[in-house]
């Protein structure tokens, strides 16, 4: 299971993570340019500079402006041919043609109110497993149908909700020895939570 570090919008903070975990990073338009910054109307760094501190073994491109997919994906594979990603976040229609276009590898969110079986009709080959209401159930079946029909998982752990931890890591716990599947990867603030 790959770590992923939630919300590494600085690149000199991608000095501090391990190579060997993931990153999520939030992108978005500001002029003609592409930067990273996870609210709207806040100028960030660019998107360039923060490439030339990622080493990572994956990377989550959080999409917060339509439209700018494309261009995102061919800087990061211009940089790191070989990079491991996917798209979150998108509006529906692109993500749509994203997955069926084939041109980039967009994750589909699965959670306690979004179905996986609705998810796995465009083929998707990441689905983001989340959930709002607290209740990680759905996991009883989602890894185990994303893991026989080869699809990533990458889980977003509970404290990025700001919900009781406790409770819900002892549910996820419980469910992930129950059906003997780890996910593919997790997004987390806290890699200590995970193993």
């Amino acid at each position: 299971m790959i770590k992923v570090i939630h919300r590494v919008n600085k690149g000199a903070l991608l000095e501090d993570i391990p190579n060997s975990f993931g990153v999520e990073v939030d992108l978005r338009q500001w002029g003609k340019d592409i930067i990273v910054e996870h609210d709207a109307f806040v100028q960030g760094e660019s998107f360039d500079e923060w490439l030339s501190h990622f080493r990572h073994e994956m990377v989550v491109l959080n999409i917060k402006s339509e439209g700018i997919e494309m261009r995102a994906v061919k800087m990061l594979l211009e940089s790191y041919p070989d990079a491991k990603y996917f798209l979150l976040d998108q509006s529906f229609p692109f993500m749509v043609k994203s997955i069926l276009g084939k041109s980039m590898v967009s994750g589909i969110r699965v959670s306690d109110i979004e179905s996986f079986e609705q998810a796995i009709q465009l083929g998707p080959k990441w689905v983001w497993l989340d959930c709002h209401l607290g209740d990680w159930s759905f996991l009883k079946t989602a890894l185990p149908n994303a893991l026989e029909l080869g699809i990533h998982t990458c889980l977003a752990s509970p404290e990025l909700h700001g919900r009781q931890v406790e409770r819900e890591m002892t549910q996820i716990k419980e469910i992930l020895s129950e059906t003997n599947v780890e996910p593919t990867a997790v997004c987390t603030k806290n890699s200590a939570f995970w193993w």
